[in-house]
């Protein structure tokens, strides 16, 4: 009989209290597990973007600036390393910024990284009933710890915030 099998039978044999705690710990158990974020490296998806040409999606877009790109990956890459923070899923949005997201058991999070004014315009969905945003402006002293300061208190497994 398989690890698995016999879990089976163990849960089979709970009382519907039981069943019912094991399940409320269940889904907090795969909210934990399932939080890992994208699983390809912020550098890889970085450099997707810095292979990306003018007119990508239409006319008007244009190629990103390589050097603010790699600014990007340090910025992300320190800020999820230094708060436990789950990989972002990185995009390209057709106005120059790069989008970096982030999903969650309690919020889902997108944060506008603007490379001309190193700028971050976060907009955390909690829900369907609450939107809240928030800018930070990364040149300024402390920009960056407060950064991941945010991120960790929204995103941090486990987190019941």
């Amino acid at each position: 009989m398989t690890r698995v099998e016999q879990l089976e039978k163990e849960v089979e044999k709970l009382t519907p209290d039981e069943l019912a705690a094991f399940r409320s710990w269940f889904a907090e158990f795969g909210d934990t597990v399932t939080a890992v974020g994208c699983r390809v490296s912020i550098e890889d998806q970085v450099a997707s973007l810095a292979k990306l040409e003018d007119g990508w999606l239409d006319d008007t877009t244009k190629r990103y600036d390589t050097r603010r790109l790699e600014w990007v990956a340090r910025l992300l890459g320190g800020v999820v390393a230094a708060f436990g923070l789950p990989t972002p899923y990185i995009y390209p949005a057709a106005d120059g910024i790069v989008r970096a997201e982030w999903s969650a058991a309690v919020a889902e999070v997108i944060a506008k990284i603007n490379l001309e004014s190193s700028s971050v315009d976060l907009l955390v969905v909690r829900g369907v009933d609450s939107v809240t945003e928030e800018s930070i402006h990364l040149g300024e002293v402390g920009g960056e710890s407060k950064l991941g300061r945010v991120l960790a208190d929204i995103l941090t497994v486990g987190d019941a915030a």
